[in-house]
Formats: structure tokens, C-alpha cells, sequence
């Protein structure tokens, strides 16, 4: 067995060596073509050996990309940035309108939706923030329909093929 082993051993040595040779004969064939054209023939640039995997922890100091001078400030700001803030806030102050008034209505916003809903029977978000917004209302009837569902005061009804339902009586 042993015997044999050493045969095969010797018999792929020999037809790997053989390779090897056609391989030197095929450069040597591209070596004389390029000094024909007159290319020079080099040895393939060898891939550097980098780090594989996680890179290692960063060190204290500064944030990679940033420049090697420039420091994080700590501490108060300087006062000229103080008072262009001051001058920033003053202009801004100016420039307010007069705040909103709270409206005051004979109905509350859910009583107000939940009488329309009753009145006309199915209707869509888009319908009742119209309703809302014809009796003077600010904003929208979307959060008083979600309230008034979670009451079970209202029931949401999907309709096919369409985004968002219709809102009924429940």
C-alpha cells in the first residue's frame, strides 16, 4: 500500500512539474510578444495586506475626519455670539402676530361632529373637516372622530378599494 502511494506521489510531482514548464513556456511567449510591441512586461502588483474585521477602538481625542487644530469649545460662548443671539430673539419677538384667541362655541368640537355625523348619515373625514372648519373651527376633525370611535359613539366603516372609511351613528 505504502509502495503504491509513493508511485502516485512521484507520478503527480512529475505531471505538476511538466504544468509548471508549459506555464514558463506561455510567459516567455507574452514576455517576446510584448517586447515586440515594446510593452514592458512587470510582475503583477502585489494586494497590500490590510487589517480584516472590526476596526479598532478609536482613541481619546478628536473625531476622525476632523482637523488636526480645531478643538471641541467647552464652556460658556463667547459674548459676541451672545449678543447676536440677543438681536436674533429681539428681531424674532417683532415679527410675532397676535396669539391665537381659544374660539368659544355654543357646542363642544365631539358634540358638534357627532350631530353631523347623525344628520347625514355616512360620513367621510375629509366631510367633516369641512363641517369643522364652516363653523370656524382651528385645525382639523381627525382627533374628535378617533376619540368619539374609542367612545364607541361612532363606528368606522372600511370601504373597498379606498384609503381611510366613513364615520356612522353607532
Amino acid at each position: 500500500m505504502a509502495k503504491k502511494t509513493a508511485i502516485e506521489l512521484s507520478r503527480l510531482i512529475d505531471q505538476m512539474q511538466q504544468e509548471r514548464q508549459e506555464h514558463l513556456d506561455a510567459i516567455a511567449e507574452i514576455d517576446a510578444i510584448f517586447d515586440g510591441i515594446g510593452i514592458e512586461a512587470s510582475a503583477p502588483a502585489k494586494k497590500k495586506k490590510g487589517r480584516r474585521g472590526r476596526p479598532p477602538k478609536r482613541k481619546a481625542g478628536r473625531k476622525p475626519g476632523r482637523k488636526p487644530g480645531r478643538k471641541k469649545r467647552v464652556g460658556r460662548p463667547p459674548k459676541a455670539k451672545k449678543a447676536a443671539k440677543k438681536k436674533v430673539a429681539k428681531k424674532a419677538a417683532k415679527k410675532r402676530t397676535k396669539r391665537r384667541k381659544k374660539g368659544s362655541f355654543s357646542k363642544t368640537g365631539d358634540q358638534s361632529v357627532l350631530d353631523f355625523v347623525k344628520k347625514t348619515g355616512k360620513v367621510s373625514a375629509k366631510q367633516a373637516n369641512k363641517h369643522w372648519k364652516d363653523e370656524g373651527r382651528k385645525g382639523s376633525a381627525n382627533n374628535a372622530l378617533t376619540k368619539l370611535v374609542k367612545e364607541k359613539k361612532l363606528k368606522r366603516v372600511p370601504v373597498k378599494g379606498q384609503r381611510g372609511g366613513l364615520y356612522q351613528a353607532a
